[in-house]
């Protein structure tokens, strides 16, 4: 059934015939921080961000965060201060890892900061400070990425971020992002969520499958295609490719669409309760390697206010 610029499918197999490329219209993004402990899986995630900014316009930010050291200072032994030292020996490291960046790509505008404190604590701040439109981090793990992944340090921050988050596998290597998948549950307000992804899409010039896995007890097509209504209304001038798969299994429905569909990034929201938690706690309980090494896109449910875009607003209403 095709309705205005919606391509709807309902699909028993996780492969779609119709490929659409998206005309999007959105601005683009302008910052990345790119987080780095120095580690193997972060500095992987490092070359993808410096590989993946031209193509989104943006400029880099290398950003190590350096952990509080207990200092003891008469009357309270156990002050916890910024270690100047350290901040300087890191900041060399970052500096001369941007120079050899810059190297690859010269028009690639590459700053550096060390932060005081643990990641998860700073990082919000981190995101409203330099205005970033996307954080890029990498994760341990390869074969079973999003399993391992549930847990651990990433998935927090994926969770308690305020802006897009791009996760790397360990075993993932930069290719030119032609396919994006969008796994929603058609269950909660999507337009948020799409005004997120759309300026990640636009600039590559990716095709947008948005899809939804359910069994035979929660087909709904009615209610899912009021749905598709209000976001082509919203996006008149965007066409996506709407999916919905009939599988039993959430996480098999997508680990197959994903591989029938040659896609090369994941979206997903992180709502509560959230798709996340339903991948991970399903291949936890099942142990079902989701095996998987493209980057992993997560979308906040509340993101926080670009003062970019209030400028550009108030600018133009003062013309």
């Amino acid at each position: 059934m095709v309705t205005g610029s919606q391509q709807w499918y309902i699909c028993s197999e996780a492969s779609c015939q119709k490929r659409l490329i998206i005309p999007i219209k959105a601005q683009t993004m302008k910052t990345i921080l790119a987080l780095t402990d120095f580690s193997d899986h972060a500095t992987n995630a490092v070359r993808y961000a410096v590989a993946l900014a031209p193509h989104l316009n943006a400029r880099l930010v290398l950003v190590h965060a350096i952990a509080l050291e207990i200092i003891e200072v008469p009357g309270n032994p156990f002050v916890r201060l910024p270690d100047v030292r350290l901040e300087n020996y890191y900041t060399d490291i970052l500096q001369h890892q941007a120079a050899q960046y810059q190297l690859q790509n010269k028009d690639l505008e590459i700053q550096t900061q060390c932060v005081h404190g643990p990641i998860g604590a700073v990082l919000n701040n981190l995101i409203q400070e330099n205005q970033a439109d996307l954080v890029v981090m990498g994760t341990r793990g390869a074969s079973t990425f999003l399993k391992k992944l549930w847990g651990t340090q990433s998935a927090g921050l994926m969770k308690e971020a305020c802006c897009p988050v791009l996760v790397i596998p360990a075993n993932s290597r930069y290719r030119p992002i032609q396919n994006i998948a969008y796994a929603s549950d058609f269950e909660t307000r999507q337009i948020s969520f799409l005004k997120q992804l759309l300026p990640f899409a636009e600039p590559l010039n990716a095709g947008l499958y948005i899809f939804n896995v359910k069994n035979d007890d929660q087909l709904d097509l009615v209610a899912d295609t009021q749905l598709l209504h209000e976001i082509d209304r919203t996006f008149p001038r965007n066409n996506f490719s709407y999916s919905q798969l009939q599988d039993q299994d959430v996480v098999t429905g997508i680990q197959q669409f994903v591989h029938d569909n040659n896609i090369d990034l994941l979206a997903v929201c992180v709502h509560k309760p959230d798709i996340l938690e339903k991948i991970f706690h399903t291949s936890v309980s099942r142990e079902l390697a989701f095996q998987s090494n493209i980057p992993l896109l997560t979308l906040p449910d509340k993101p926080y206010h670009h003062r970019k875009a209030e400028t550009t607003t108030s600018t133009n209403q003062e013309r």
